[in-house]
């Protein structure tokens, strides 16, 4: 049987704060238009905000949401046919999360082909929404959220968790999440994509993507790889385990460190009782040489070779 899939949504802007509330919707009929309506006003409640409307003839001047709006009590009014400029405070705002978003799913297909397709739509469309109200504006220094809410939050150590949308991650096994036990030489975690934050949760729950059964599920106990350093580059990849040393490093700094080959490298060595007489001879000669050159760089010594 054939799933719903979302087709569209509706895109609520406040234009006192710019805060802005996206609900996806598997139709764009009048009906799934109303449920996010009352989506929207349950949130807009919780934070003591009272609505009135501005928006498009089509679907919101139906006779559905017409009638539940006078129900409601609340005021609306409309822009003109062809006239979206007399609304131009929220079509400027969603162009601008619409191109955030497209931006961010191009950035996850660039590095992440095999993953990443269109149908992601509607998760970036969310984190697009959700980095915008998150982020400190630059005449207030608040967030659309904080002034929507009229309260202060740490929406910098929010911008601090925060993940490259569509990168990929590996979540723990959900046996070792329940303190249960697995085999030895069993891999540890499995790989997923990130697909933004999950609203229904702490702000440190991703929707993680399984990469093998294709659902989205919210999970904590997850390891973020923002650079994309993991994904394989070619078509011949496997998906056999990687060295531990590249987990580990994964795991501590979350960072890719790259070493130059150049004058200036400082390369690791062994130590002299490790070293053949040999390599002990020509690292003598190499020393010897590197001293010469800082003490006296007008002479030329001969190659030791």
């Amino acid at each position: 049987m054939k799933k719903d899939k979302y087709v569209g949504g509706t895109i609520f802007v406040d234009h006192a704060s710019s805060f802005i509330y996206v609900h996806n919707q598997v139709t764009l009929r009048s009906g799934d238009t109303l449920c996010s309506k009352i989506k929207f006003e349950s949130f807009a409640s919780s934070c003591g905000v009272r609505l009135s409307f501005r928006a498009d003839n089509f679907p919101f001047a139906s006779q559905e949401i017409t009638e539940h709006l006078l129900a409601c009590g609340q005021e609306i009014d409309y822009s003109g046919f062809g006239a979206h400029h007399q609304n131009g405070i929220a079509e400027r705002d969603i162009r601008t999360i619409t191109e955030w978003s497209r931006s961010m799913m191009l950035h996850a297909i660039l590095h992440w082909p095999e993953t990443t397709n269109l149908e992601l739509w509607p998760f970036a469309m969310n984190h697009a929404a959700y980095l915008w109200n998150k982020m400190p504006q630059k005449d207030t220094l608040l967030s659309p959220m904080e002034i929507f809410a009229g309260a202060k939050s740490p929406s910098g150590m929010l911008l601090q968790r925060t993940h490259v949308w569509g990168c990929s991650c590996y979540v723990l096994d959900p046996k070792l999440q329940d303190g249960r036990k697995i085999p030895k030489w069993t891999p540890r975690a499995r790989c997923g994509q990130f697909l933004g934050f999950s609203p229904q949760h702490s702000s440190m729950v991703g929707r993680i993507l399984n990469l093998d059964s294709g659902a989205v599920s919210p999970q904590f106990h997850v390891v973020y790889d923002d650079l994309f350093s993991m994904v394989p580059m070619d078509d011949s990849f496997d998906g056999s385990p990687f060295s531990e040393s590249i987990w580990k490093q994964l795991v501590v700094s979350g960072l890719e460190r790259c070493i130059f080959d150049d004058e200036n490298d400082s390369r690791l060595s062994l130590a002299e009782e490790w070293l053949t007489k040999d390599e002990l001879n020509q690292n003598n000669a190499d020393t010897n040489q590197q001293r010469h050159k800082t003490d006296f760089p007008w002479i030329e010594l001969p190659d030791p070779s």
